[in-house]
């Protein structure tokens, strides 16, 4: 959240005033006004076997957000639909450790934006006019130009408020989210002890600096504004991902909905947005320049690769014998692993593996920063899965209870490191998203330890 400077410095007093004021030089033409101006994959956990005892009972956090983890559909125990979790509460903030080495390579270098000289403009020479008669008095018409100025001024004044109130009212979902129009928002951000103070200015072609740091975590502008989701639009899947044909296909057939969705977000939070590449490898070993991928060993179900921007999504993985025509389930699959993408554009995966790279990966803080991650893409799948239901298209609110029970995708029972979390808290953030549509509700970093574990 940023806070505008206060204005300093003021106007001296007037100076008295003359008996026979001189006449005034010629007015000058107004200046123009200056022109405003690593790698390593992230999974989706499987979900446990039939055969693993069923988790505790999840009590839905207080404050909504989430991560997202590989994983792979295995059914889980019918559970009870909670009712949608209460509203976010405020607790302690999770504060982010001093700067770390990054991990994964940081995104293209911002655009440096070049100084707007102001037009040169010199005094006209003064010259003595040559001595003529008297001409012979004439009306005074000041009073009527002045008049006439100022009304041109007050016209102005008009118009100017009148586009930019249509500006403000420009994009919105069918929850009442607003995409705003151009504006200079300026942001403090405290980290350390150290205080840093910027300008950004907020349009529809997201031309913003991707944050680092806490304001990438905690303050994200993608939830600075609490009643901002994702957009509301019917989208329709060709097919299921039976085999890699298929499968290229189907999730071909509805990355146009979540780049329409999240490219949105990511504008109106004037983030720069470019869509990622997805591939549906076959067979079980994977190769990606994150390395070599074993689904026969690794509890899998998908992958996302920050270093090439590209989703991986094979059948194998995504246990597509089992689950069989259910397109839902791996919609919700790929919409977690595109939440990931989100992450890497908006600067949280940066952010996150420089905790990562400082404590050290297993270490309890990197472990929970993990975990955050992955919630958090867990409830930007609910989010997505929430905006393309009952609008038209292939997916309905009967569609809900399908995917909901698969999203028991969370570390499993005993595993020594716990990096996405519980299957209640994997389950709970995805309905977090889907209940909400508000992206402010899926802000895992400040949320408490307990709500993450």
């Amino acid at each position: 959240m940023g806070y505008p400077q206060d204005p300093s410095g003021g106007r001296g007093g007037q100076g008295q005033r003359r008996p026979y004021a001189p006449v005034p030089p010629p007015p000058r033409a107004p200046r123009p006004a200056p022109v405003r101006g690593a790698t390593g994959q992230y999974r989706v956990a499987a979900r446990p076997r039939p055969t693993t005892p069923p988790p505790p009972a999840w009590v839905p956090p207080q404050q909504q957000r989430p991560v997202a983890p590989q994983y792979r559909p295995v059914p889980a125990p019918r559970r009870t639909v909670p009712a949608a979790p209460p509203r976010a509460v405020p607790h302690q903030q999770w504060s982010m450790p001093a700067a770390a080495p990054y991990r994964i390579p940081a995104g293209p270098r911002q655009p440096v934006r070049s100084g707007y000289p102001q037009a040169n403009w010199q005094q006209p020479a003064w010259q003595q006019a040559a001595w003529a008669p008297r001409p012979p008095a004439k009306a005074d018409n000041t009073w009527l130009i002045m008049l006439l100025i100022a009304i041109v001024v007050l016209i102005a004044l008009v118009l100017a408020g009148s586009v930019l109130f249509l500006n403000g009212r420009t994009g919105t979902d069918a929850g009442g989210t607003t995409y705003p129009g151009t504006s200079t928002v300026e942001t403090t951000t405290t980290t350390l002890g150290t205080t840093t103070t910027s300008a950004a200015t907020t349009s529809s072609g997201g031309i913003g600096t991707t944050p680092t740091g806490t304001a990438a975590l905690q303050g994200n502008p993608l939830y600075a504004n609490p009643s901002t989701g994702l957009i509301t639009q019917p989208c329709n899947a060709v097919g299921w991902p039976s085999d890699s044909t298929a499968g290229q296909r189907f999730f071909d057939s509805i990355s146009p909905c979540l780049d329409r969705a999240w490219g949105a977000a990511m504008r109106a939070a004037n983030l720069t947005y470019r869509a990622p590449t997805v591939l549906v490898p076959t067979g079980q070993l994977i190769s990606s320049p994150c390395g070599m991928t074993n689904l026969a060993t690794e509890n899998v179900a998908a992958f996302y690769c920050p270093s090439n921007e590209t989703l991986y999504m094979p059948p194998k993985g995504l246990q597509v014998d089992r689950y069989g025509n259910k397109p839902v389930i791996y919609l919700a699959v790929y919409a977690h692993e595109y939440g990931h993408h989100v992450q890497r554009v908006s600067g949280i995966i940066t952010a996150q593996t420089r905790i990562e790279r400082q404590n050290g990966r297993t270490s309890a803080l990197g472990l929970e920063s993990s975990r955050r991650l992955e919630l958090q893409a867990q409830c930007f799948s609910g989010l997505f899965v929430k905006s393309v239901s009952d609008t038209g298209g292939q997916f309905t609110r009967a569609d809900y209870r399908t995917a909901y029970e698969d999203q028991e995708r969370g570390d499993r029972p005993g595993d020594p490191n716990r990096t996405h979390g519980t299957l209640a808290h994997s389950q709970g953030w995805w309905d977090t998203g889907y209940q909400s549509n508000r992206l402010a509700r899926c802000n895992t970093w400040s949320a408490t330890s307990n709500d993450v574990a």
